[in-house]
C-alpha cells in the first residue's frame, strides 16, 4: 500500500499543539489567568488529516448522498485493493 510520508502525523500534531499553547499564553497575558490544555496527538491528527471527522465532515453533519460525495472526482476505491486468499 501507499504509505504516508514519515513524520506527517507528528508534524501536524506539533503545529496544533503550538497553536494551543500560544492561545493559552495570549489568554494569560490578557486575563492574568492560566489555561489548562488537554491535548491528544491522535485527536489532532484525526481532525487535520481525516476530513470526514472535521468541522464540516460527514461524521459531524450526517452522511452525504453518493452524488455529493464524489462531486465529479474519480472514484478511486481501488487504491488499496483487497485480494482473497
Amino acid at each position: 500500500p501507499v504509505l504516508p510520508p514519515v513524520g506527517v502525523a507528528s508534524g501536524t500534531a506539533v503545529v496544533q499543539a503550538a497553536w494551543a499553547v500560544l492561545v493559552a499564553y495570549y489568554t494569560r497575558l490578557r486575563c492574568g489567568k492560566g489555561e489548562f490544555i488537554d491535548f491528544s496527538r491522535f485527536g489532532a491528527v484525526l481532525q487535520a488529516l481525516d476530513p470526514p471527522f472535521g468541522a464540516e465532515g460527514q461524521a459531524v453533519v450526517g452522511l452525504k448522498s453518493p452524488a455529493e460525495l464524489w462531486r465529479g472526482r474519480p472514484r478511486n476505491q481501488q487504491i488499496y485493493p483487497i485480494f482473497t486468499c
